[in-house]
């Protein structure tokens, strides 16, 4: 799992600026409309519930690995609009570093539509704004091949690569063009891989991916704060000829 310093500040915003009114009608701050959004397994929740699963999407999404070790520490200031159908319609990602600001852009987008907030028995668009320092791993999951390399993050990437296309059965994908897919896992605190997910239109390709990552060997675990944490991973893959 990734992980962040999270400082959630509800604000109140009499009028929306120009760039807010991509959201069109009223807006209200999250903290004060009557009836909040409602993420998905929130349903019978508090408010509470919505924050903390929209804060869990961001956390997974944001890819952290691919974020410079100089960065940690650094601040992010996010702050967006769900509109009256409860869809993400404006952002503003204030950032020190492009980098961290395109990947914060990028998280925030998978946000899934949520049950709309209402006021009054209307439906509302809601702001909410909140900051982010990012808590950056000391060391990445790295195999015994990797213990004494320079960059651990890239010799993982190229021990995994390496292993999931030594163990990847391509009897079945014959004439299939070129395939995509994005495998996504962690290696958990004792250095296992868990939690092995496949994304791809092609399902052959898919269970051929799954097939291949199961026996992923034991790793050295990644490192936060000094104690062993889980590390999430996420690899495209292409296969074949277009």
């Amino acid at each position: 799992m990734k992980y962040f310093a999270i400082l959630f500040l509800m604000l109140v915003f009499p009028t929306a600026n120009s760039q807010e009114s991509k959201a069109s009608g009223k807006i209200v701050p999250f903290k004060l409309v009557e009836q909040p959004p409602v993420f998905e397994g929130c349903e019978n929740e508090d408010r509470d519930c919505t924050l903390q699963k929209i804060t869990q999407l961001f956390e997974n999404e944001f890819k952290q690995e691919t974020i410079a070790d100089s960065l940690n520490g650094s601040e992010i200031g996010v702050k967006f609009i769900l509109d009256e159908t409860g869809s993400l319609a404006w952002q503003r990602i204030d950032a020190g570093s492009p980098e961290v600001k395109e990947e914060a852009i990028r998280s925030l987008k998978e946000l899934p539509q949520l049950t709309p907030a209402s006021q009054d028995g209307t439906q509302v668009g809601v702001m909410i704004d909140f900051a982010v320092k990012l808590n950056l791993f000391e060391t990445p999951p790295y195999p015994e091949e990797c213990k004494n390399a320079e960059n651990k993050k890239v010799c993982l990437s190229e021990f995994t690569t390496s292993y999931l296309f030594k163990n990847f059965n391509r009897l079945n994908l014959k004439g299939k063009g070129m395939l995509y897919a994005e495998l996504s896992f962690f290696i958990d605190s004792e250095g296992k891989i868990s939690g092995l997910k496949v994304s791809g239109q092609n399902k052959v390709f898919n269970q051929a991916l799954l097939a291949a990552m199961k026996n992923f060997p034991p790793l050295y675990p990644a490192t936060r704060a000094g104690e062993k944490a889980p590390y999430p991973l996420k690899m495209p893959v292409y296969y074949g000829k277009n």
